[in-house]
């Protein structure tokens, strides 16, 4: 028997996103968690008891009126994120590219890539 398959709670919570954002006004919760976890290779049954649980917790985003210190910490946070994600995705596009022309991947793209890991 299989044991139970862990999750890292970032993607957890990406996933819970997912879900709440890409629901369409047809689409019941329940439907739009299993179309994402299929997407995602995740159980879509997990995925759905996720979005549940999200929807019986109050939100932990702070308030944008009442600090914005905090909320320029998060979007901070957020850009550098979103800078190590174009970093990742313009070095394996650039590894691909060569693969795909027969040429020789470039040695900083590897070493770039192997410091990203």
């Amino acid at each position: 028997m299989n044991s139970p398959q862990k999750y890292e709670p970032e993607f957890s919570e990406r996933a819970v996103r997912l879900v709440i954002e890409s629901r369409q006004p047809e689409e019941s919760a329940k439907q739009a968690a299993y179309r994402v976890g299929t997407n995602l290779g995740a159980n879509p049954g997990t995925v759905y008891n996720w979005a549940k649980a999200a929807r019986s917790r109050p939100a932990s985003v702070p308030s944008t009126d009442s600090d914005p210190l905090a909320r320029l910490a998060q979007v901070e946070a957020e850009n550098a994120e979103l800078r190590r994600a174009n970093e990742i995705l313009r070095l394996a596009s650039t590894f691909f590219a060569a693969e795909l022309d027969g040429q020789t991947v470039p040695s900083g793209v590897t070493r770039r890539m192997k410091s990203l890991r």
